[in-house]
């Protein structure tokens, strides 16, 4: 897709043009940014596309091993061998067989323990000293939120905060370590729940007092692993980045193209070019 010429190099008109060609060349303009607005959006898609293109087929090859594994398993427990005979008969392909199975089972097993949680990020805690109020606290907030998103809040089964998190901080004069909202752990009742509450958690942007705050699927322990190794990435990458702005103690490191400003984010999986969101067109 070729981009656009940059406004700023257009040639301009001089001063004896006509009102018409003038207020031609405005809407060419405005056509312009309309375009380029298109053009970025399209580029996210695209990569976006990708990345689930990706993913569907890592999860299609997944569940092929799995149904496999489980029918291979199915055929061993007709058997009237035992699985010490098994061994003795097999040798070591047998008993590695069966560790490869007990591991997908045992990943099934997490995988289905978690179908409904989702983890809420950013979400202010209470100060209050009483653990009750602070559970109460967060249990209006997150009704709040389901509201705000279209779920009935009886569609919450659960709500548990993970331990806190801590960031430090620098300036010239002192570091300092401040905490971050712990993370909320919510399970919900069925899965159309959750598959709702993830398609809309976008619009909470859009809401003053839910503004940092991200909602997304719960994670196994190994996929937790993968996203520490994706948010170090992320976080080396944005420190080689110009420029630098803080807001509400959280420091952004970004480029600037087009008057824009990019930052490193992750996205589906992967470590991408994420425009902040105040630049975007509505």
């Amino acid at each position: 897709m070729t981009d656009y010429m940059l406004q700023a190099n257009w040639p301009s008109c001089p001063p004896a043009t006509a009102p018409v060609t003038k207020t031609v060349y405005i809407w060419l303009q405005q056509i312009s940014t309309a375009m380029s607005s298109v053009q970025t959006r399209i580029r996210i898609l695209e990569e976006e596309n990708r990345t689930q293109a990706v993913q569907i087929s890592n999860l299609n090859t997944e569940l092929t091993e799995l149904k496999s594994a489980a029918a291979t398993n199915v055929a061993a427990t007709s058997s009237t061998m035992t699985f010490t005979s098994m061994v003795q008969n097999n040798g070591k392909k047998s008993e590695a067989e069966m560790v490869s199975f007990t591991k997908m089972a045992l990943e099934l097993k997490e995988r289905k323990k978690i179908e409904n949680n989702l983890i809420i990020s950013g979400l202010e805690e209470s100060t209050s000293e009483s653990d009750e109020d602070k559970i109460k606290d967060d249990q209006v907030k997150v009704e709040h939120i389901l509201e705000k998103l279209g779920v009935n809040k009886n569609k919450c089964k659960r709500i548990a905060r993970m331990r806190q998190r801590r960031r430090t901080q620098e300036n010239e004069e002192e570091q300092t370590t401040v905490a971050r909202p712990a993370l909320l752990i919510v399970e919900l009742k069925d899965s159309e729940s959750k598959q709702t509450i993830l398609a809309r958690s976008r619009d909470l942007g859009k809401i003053t007092e839910f503004r940092n705050v991200y909602i997304n699927q719960d994670r196994k322990i190994s996929e937790r692993a993968y996203d520490r190794c994706l948010r170090e990435t992320k976080k080396q990458r944005n420190s080689t980045l110009e420029h630098e702005e803080t807001v509400n103690v959280i420091t952004l490191k970004y480029k600037m193209e087009n008057g824009k400003r990019w930052f490193w984010g992750i996205r589906n999986g992967n470590v991408v070019w994420v425009l902040h969101k105040d630049d975007r067109d509505i």
